[in-house]
């Protein structure tokens, strides 16, 4: 056999034994399910926040900020949480749709936090009402009101005025979005509320009217400083929407599809922060 056959061979036989190309070896995530998979939760950075730069939205798994999301809403999703007094504690009580106490929770206040009506929800925990709402419903003074709203181991922000001591159990809610094309939640507590509500509802009445649906509107969410008697905040605010055809929006609803029946409620596994107790006008909600 000549040389240069030879060679020729031996060098056939080595590319033989090379492994195979990187681009056919996966992205070696390939047994990660999406099921197994954490969704991202976006929080509100305020300043009394442990983490983060207040005044932006922190991606609780990258830990990346942001001044402004644009962003499609696929669903919104209600939950109610009740923290003690001390920050960083595991919630006293939590419930993953504000209706029922979720079932790992030893020993909740009530059997039922709301019930579902069609004019909406009616509060049948005490921790869930406001206690001046429960002093008139009762006809008990306002001190009695709070001594039965916060009778499960919280107890009110003594420094405040009586008659504005928010609940004990905070209602949430929580929206999931789809950001740069990933499903992400974010939640939403007391002043952060007035807003939200009146984005949902300006989206409710045009649904009404068209039968689009809420993963049709795209929306620029942002945040508005708040300085005031109660100190400096941030609340979302949201602008610029514009709507999307249905077959412009096929792939959010492909998403809510596979997402609605999502879990989001805080307070599970992991110690949600606890804001600060503040004194509240009635119809606000804590954070």
């Amino acid at each position: 056999m000549s040389e240069d056959k030879k060679e020729k061979n031996e060098v056939v036989k080595a590319e033989e034994n090379l492994p195979a190309p990187v681009s056919n070896c996966g992205d070696g995530l390939d047994e990660l399910d999406n099921d197994e998979m954490e969704m991202p939760r976006f929080v509100i950075v305020q300043p009394t926040s442990q983490e983060g730069t207040q005044g932006k939205f922190r991606n609780s798994l990258t830990d990346e900020e942001y001044d402004e999301i644009d962003t499609t809403f696929l669903v919104l999703k209600k939950s109610r949480v009740m923290f003690g007094n001390e920050l960083g504690e595991d919630p006293l009580c939590r419930s993953n749709d504000s209706l029922e106490p979720s079932s790992d929770v030893d020993s909740p206040p009530c059997e039922v936090c709301a019930e579902s009506t069609p004019r909406g929800a009616a509060l049948k925990c005490p921790c869930a009402m406001w206690p001046n709402t429960y002093a008139k419903n009762n006809d008990v003074s306002i001190k009695d009101a709070v001594k039965a709203c916060y009778a499960k181991g919280k107890t009110p922000n003594a420094t405040a005025d009586i008659s504005k001591t928010p609940p004990a159990c905070e209602l949430s809610f929580n929206l999931i979005g789809v950001f740069n094309g990933l499903p992400y939640v974010i939640g939403f507590r007391r002043s952060a509320l007035r807003n939200v509500r009146k984005f949902l509802s300006g989206c409710k009445a045009r649904m009404s009217q068209t039968g689009d649906d809420l993963c049709q509107c795209k929306v620029t969410m942002a945040l508005q400083k708040i300085t005031g008697g109660n100190g400096v905040y941030y609340v979302p605010y949201f602008k610029n929407p514009s709507w999307l055809t249905k077959e412009e929006s096929e792939e959010f609803r492909n998403m809510f599809d596979q997402f609605a029946s999502t879990d989001v409620s805080e307070g599970g596994d992991t110690k949600a922060e606890k804001p600060e107790d503040k004194p509240l006008a009635e119809g606000e909600v804590p954070f």
